[in-house]
């Protein structure tokens, strides 16, 4: 899908962009609010991920990181209590009723929360030049697509041993992350996968 997406996000003005960001919303993250809430709507007729949730994220980043925010301490405050709001929500909600929202394809606090996290970093490492944050900025599709089966690659070998969950968890990320980062250097180099990873 890599260079589809990308034809697509260079051929786009913003409003098509937000436009497509909004469909993908309504299909999606907020179909799933009114799913988990029993609310019968003309939107269930549609089915799950109707347009590709996921493709909204990397095209939302796009948008936000090639946009200038003014006031920049101003959307910084906005975007920590935003970023704790929702994620305080999620756990209330997980902790004290039976509704999971925990996918982020169907999940608009996670939406929300992941858009207000992106502003944080973006603030935070607007003041640092760190070639290797950069290379994983320019590696982030090849990272996406990889990460998935080296964590099912460890979770195989690793069912039969007892490990703390935030051990594990711990072990899952930085092996896949790494793991993965070090696959998408190997497969750019190939000529065709070059195209499609970056």
């Amino acid at each position: 899908m890599a260079p589809f997406i990308s034809k697509m996000v260079i051929n786009s003005t913003n409003k098509e962009l937000l436009l497509y960001i909004f469909l993908c919303l309504l299909f999606n993250q907020i179909q799933d609010i009114f799913y988990v809430a029993n609310i019968e709507t003309a939107l269930n007729k549609f089915g799950k991920e109707f347009t590709g949730p996921y493709v909204a994220y990397f095209i939302l980043g796009y948008y936000l990181f090639n946009i200038k925010i003014k006031h920049n301490k101003i959307w910084l405050i906005f975007s920590i209590l935003s970023f704790f709001s929702t994620t305080c929500f999620l756990y209330i909600l997980d902790m004290h009723t039976n509704i999971n929202m925990h996918w982020y394809g169907s999940s608009l606090p996670i939406f929300i929360s992941s858009v207000s996290l992106f502003f944080i970093l973006k603030y935070l490492l607007s003041c640092m030049n760190l070639y290797f944050l950069n290379d994983i900025g320019k590696k982030s599709f090849g990272i996406y697509i990889f990460h998935y089966a080296i964590i099912f690659i460890i979770l195989y070998y690793i069912k039969d041993i007892k490990i703390i969950w935030y051990l594990k968890c711990s072990l899952l990320f930085f092996i896949s992350f790494f793991g993965a980062y070090i696959a998408t250097i190997f497969f750019l180099k190939i000529p065709l996968l070059n195209k499609v990873l970056s």
